[in-house]
């Protein structure tokens, strides 16, 4: 019984080990928490590296196999309310702040992108950035 016990025990301590040990990893240096990113941002460029390499709660996208028009979107959420849809439009991207969740399940949903897009999107929320050819 004292044998069963110990063996009990001895995995049961190495199973908060490897959980602590996970749950206290260090960061990259160059890895930026989802709280922190600026309002604003100098470019296209440093806006899509700072939100790409941050940590987000929530993440999701999609791509089709469209030629123009709405080609490719991704969202990033930080507390699952509202986040960052960077949206690929004719060949270019564009990124949207504070896009709410819903719109994204809704953009998920729709049998018409560009409509989506033309309604519901491009003038109701605010443009954080742009891809310029």
């Amino acid at each position: 019984m004292k044998v069963i016990l110990h063996i009990s025990l001895f995995f049961a301590s190495m199973t908060v080990c490897v959980a602590q040990t996970q749950h206290n990893m260090k960061l990259d240096p160059l890895t930026i928490n989802c709280d922190s990113l600026p309002e604003t941002f100098e470019s296209f460029d440093d806006a899509l590296t700072k939100i790409e390499s941050a940590k987000f709660r929530f993440t999701q996208n999609f791509k089709t196999t469209r030629r123009s028009g709405v080609m490719a979107a991704y969202y990033y959420s930080c507390e699952s309310k509202d986040g960052y849809l960077i949206l690929t439009l004719d060949g270019l991207r564009k990124i949207y702040g504070s896009f709410p969740r819903i719109g994204w399940k809704r953009l998920l949903e729709t049998n018409d992108l560009d409509g989506y897009y033309q309604d519901e999107i491009r003038d109701n929320y605010k443009l954080v950035a742009r891809e310029i050819n």
